[in-house]
């Protein structure tokens, strides 16, 4: 069992406590993950550099049918994270150009962005992705640019077939997460009111509890 799903049994024992009925662990890590996307508007959320110095605080609905919908959210977004969302097999981007030339071995014709064509030079030759938004390009977590960073990781290489697809996907799931992230900030607002503030604490052992706050 991953640390994370330990430390979200944990939190559901002390939930049911919070709120008078026991949600499954896999929902809650779900809501966990949904409450890390929200946009900095949220009731309760951290800004980054508390997190440097402090245990996440999860918002957490009182309300099941609440939890419920926000839980799905996060399922939703978990889906587009680990690229298991079959909505990803319809990418919008495409790749183009003669595959059997090597990606530029530095910046700037590696990644060079051309914003009003949605277009991803990968070299001199035509090599390109195409397709990709300007959001989705410029997507960052934990400080890095998603897009730019996995192309960097392969500079100087010929792309093969079976890592062009998964780029691809990338691209779709950032897209899906951004249009994702609006709609669980609109749902955080809404359940403000009912709302209870875990603080999700792991242990160097790899254990987990949470406290209400």
């Amino acid at each position: 069992m991953s640390r994370s799903l330990r430390a979200a049994r944990r939190k559901a024992s002390r939930a049911r406590s919070a709120s008078g009925w026991t949600p499954c662990a896999s929902k809650i890590h779900a809501d966990c993950r949904a409450s890390r996307l929200t946009g900095p508007s949220v009731p309760h959320r951290q800004p980054a550099r508390e997190l440097q110095k402090d245990f996440p605080r999860i918002p957490f609905p009182l309300s099941a049918a609440r939890f419920a919908a926000l839980a799905s959210l996060g399922s939703e977004l978990l889906g587009l994270h680990l690229l298991r969302d079959e909505r990803l097999l319809r990418p919008r981007s495409s790749f183009s150009g003669d595959s059997r030339r090597p990606l530029a071995s530095q910046r700037p014709r590696l990644g060079e962005y051309r914003e009003h064509e949605g277009r991803i030079d990968l070299n001199d030759h035509g090599l390109c992705f195409e397709g990709v938004t300007p959001e989705a390009w410029r997507y960052r977590i934990g400080g890095h640019q998603v897009l730019a960073r996995w192309l960097r990781a392969r500079r100087g290489r010929v792309l093969p077939s079976w890592e062009v697809s998964p780029f691809r996907w990338m691209a779709e799931a950032l897209e899906r997460t951004l249009a994702l992230q609006a709609r669980l900030a609109a749902a955080y607002g809404e359940v403000e009111e009912g709302m209870a503030v875990l603080r999700l604490e792991t242990g160097r052992n790899g254990g987990g509890c949470a406290s209400c706050t």
